[in-house]
């Protein structure tokens, strides 16, 4: 079960998610979504299978494993037998391009790894993108080890947003604070300390966080 938390003051339980796709199996579902609102009818595999630019066979398989993974059925001798299920039309598929440390900031290679599926309605607009949290120094926000980091990529932020920051090369998940006209990057665990945004650094801010996905 996933659950999505979005007030991270006082974060709720949100929508059940479902299981992640790679990059192909986003691709179809994406084109099954989009034929229906072109057209009001189920695409054929074979229109898939143009539209795609791959094999019939390939298109029957990825079908097949977006049916075991909730987001379609599939009625046998039906030439336009493909009907969409849990995932909503409004949905939106966030890239999830690697790790993101919540301690001690380490080098983090952006290794693509498939996709996540979820509600359009139930984060904001703008790019967004994932990664996943590294380290315990996020906790007091209910950011955990393991959970995964909503992103909309943005270049600016104001003092007390959560944010994806990258510090010489080097990235991480913490808070911004302004004060006296000294910048930090703060944890939410005492048992970190804040990273002082010194005027030498080179500091580029990735994106605001906007929501946290945690797998029970």
């Amino acid at each position: 079960m996933f659950a999505i938390m979005f007030d991270l003051t006082n974060v709720r339980e949100g929508e059940e998610m479902t299981e992640k796709l790679t990059r192909r199996q986003a691709e179809v579902l994406q084109e099954i979504r989009s034929f229906f609102r072109r057209e009001r009818i189920a695409p054929t595999v074979r229109e898939l299978a143009s539209r795609l630019k791959v094999t019939p066979s390939t298109v029957h398989k990825l079908l097949r494993i977006l049916r075991e993974k909730g987001h379609i059925e599939l009625r046998d001798n039906i030439s336009r037998g493909i009907f969409l299920m849990q995932t909503p039309v409004t949905s939106v598929s966030v890239p999830i391009l690697g790790h993101i440390p919540a301690g001690n900031p380490v080098l983090s290679e952006e290794l693509y790894d498939g996709y996540l599926e979820i509600d359009s309605n139930l984060v904001p607009g703008g790019e967004l993108f994932a990664l996943r949290v590294d380290g315990e120094s996020m906790i007091d926000a209910n950011i955990l080890d393991g959970d995964t980091a909503i992103i909309r990529q943005q270049e600016k932020a104001d003092s007390g947003e959560i944010i994806a920051a990258m510090i010489d090369g080097k990235t991480t998940l913490k808070r911004l604070k302004i004060t006296d006209n000294k910048s930090y990057l703060y944890p939410e665990n005492p048992e970190f300390s804040p990273i002082e945004i010194i005027p030498d650094s080179e500091v580029v801010i990735l994106g605001k966080l906007v929501a946290v996905v945690r797998k029970y």
